[in-house]
């Protein structure tokens, strides 16, 4: 099983679908905000005003931790050309794109239906 969310968090609990990022990269605001100490974005619904907080965990690359509480990578469950898409954050960028580096460890942010 290549979900980690199904197989360490259990029940109905999952990985996003690179379509499911492409929503919250469109049918989201994104507010680059600290909060409890933490950098990161509160991704808000355009469609209903819910909300979640994407904590800038930083990115793993050949064994050290870049970019903490400043970028992160978030990983879906799909693939593109056998690579995972993933949804990249900074500062003052956002973007959904397939990776293509086996040496980074992103994160993941599991969802619940």
């Amino acid at each position: 099983n290549k979900d980690a969310a199904k197989v360490i968090w259990k029940g109905n609990w999952r990985m996003p679908t690179a379509k499911e990022a492409e929503e919250l990269e469109s049918n989201c605001t994104w507010q680059y905000k600290t909060q409890n100490g933490i950098k990161g974005y509160l991704v808000t619904s355009k469609i209903n005003g819910a909300s979640i907080f994407l904590p800038a965990v930083g990115t793993y690359i050949g064994g050290s931790l870049y970019g903490y509480n400043e970028d992160a990578d978030y990983l879906t469950t799909s693939l593109e050309d056998g690579n995972p898409v993933r949804i990249s954050f900074s500062p003052t960028y956002v973007g959904i794109w397939k990776t293509d580096h086996g040496y980074m460890g992103s994160s993941i942010r599991p969802v619940c239906p």
